[in-house]
């Protein structure tokens, strides 16, 4: 063993590692997945389907996004709100990037439209909620009358 000043930088020789031998021999298992890369791995498996009446073969993810639409339209309304909100965020990634010319006001107006017709407020309420706010204008004969006559 060559003998040198032991310092800063410089170890004592016998506290180095050996040739080959590695400070954490153990380490982290070699392929092991992390836990997003194991939920892909599973929701890109194969996996057969009915579809009517025939069987088909497709990926979980696909099958998982056939279930809730049929869900949707079976009128289960979880997952009708859950389907418009994974569609409505999806828009929002897509067109993240460009620009749009719509109105947020007409937006609005057209979402609070498609709840309603899913029996939905805006607050997660349901429309025919005796405590929901009752948004519809009142005619002219319910409205109080200014001053006396």
């Amino acid at each position: 063993m060559v003998k040198y000043n032991v310092g800063y930088g410089k170890p004592p020789g016998h506290t180095k590692f050996n040739p080959g031998q590695s400070g954490n021999p153990r380490g982290r298992p070699k392929g092991r997945l992390s836990t997003a890369r194991l939920l892909e791995k599973h929701l890109d498996s194969k996996v057969t389907f009915n579809i009517g009446n025939k069987k088909k073969k497709m990926a979980r993810r696909e099958a998982l996004i056939l279930s809730i639409i049929g869900d949707a339209f079976k009128d289960n309304q979880k997952a009708k709100k859950h389907l418009l909100d994974l569609s409505l965020s999806l828009d929002v990634h897509l067109h993240a990037g460009k620009a749009s010319a719509a109105d947020p006001a007409q937006d609005k107006a057209v979402l609070d439209a498609l709840l309603y017709s899913y029996g939905m407020k805006m607050g997660g309420l349901p429309a025919n909620d005796p405590t929901a706010e009752n948004e519809k204008p009142k005619s002219p004969a319910q409205t109080p009358k200014d001053g006396p006559k």
